[in-house]
């Protein structure tokens, strides 16, 4: 079974399919073991090719925009609290999509003040400076998970933008 740290190496591998295991935990923020076995379960869950590390784009694509919304379900608290923006206010993403109230990944080292919502894995609040394209596809993932219908849609097309094209 997936675990939602998973998600994210399963985009690491999107966009360094050769990346050797210790590179791809230091990217995410897991250890080398916790890179390994979830890249067994994403061989299993068919989002990897088997044998190769490649990701399956179709079924990656299908999983985040329509099945990880409900696996890993979350809703924006109702208090404010400084966190990492996500969702539609990330920053490089906040214009791509309708207004919104603010929603963040709680954390004290955070530079907006939001809805908290709960990160899809411990590590999400400091991915952003880790790896940008992760934190984008995380961002749009959590936009699947909060937002409202317009902007869900949105980040569906965003979503296969990025993991279909790229």
């Amino acid at each position: 079974m997936l675990r939602p740290g998973d998600i994210p190496v399963a985009f690491r591998l999107l966009f360094e399919p050769a990346e050797k295991y210790e590179s791809i935990a230091e990217h995410v923020g897991v250890s080398v073991s916790s890179a390994h076995r979830s890249v067994r379960r994403l061989e299993a869950a068919g989002l990897l090719i088997p044998d190769t590390r490649q990701v399956n784009r179709h079924a990656l694509f299908r999983f985040a925009a329509f099945g990880a919304p409900f696996a890993f379900f979350t809703r924006p608290g109702d208090r404010i609290v400084r966190g990492i923006p996500t969702a539609h206010a990330a920053f490089e993403l906040s214009s791509e999509f309708a207004p919104e109230k603010p929603v963040v990944w709680p954390t004290e080292a955070g530079t907006v003040e939001g809805a908290p919502v709960e990160p899809l894995y411990e590590g999400a609040a400091q991915i952003r400076d880790r790896d940008p394209r992760i934190y984008r596809a995380l961002a749009l993932l959590d936009a699947m998970r909060v937002s409202g219908a317009g902007n869900r849609q949105r980040a569906a097309g965003l979503l296969r933008d990025l993991i279909i094209k790229s």
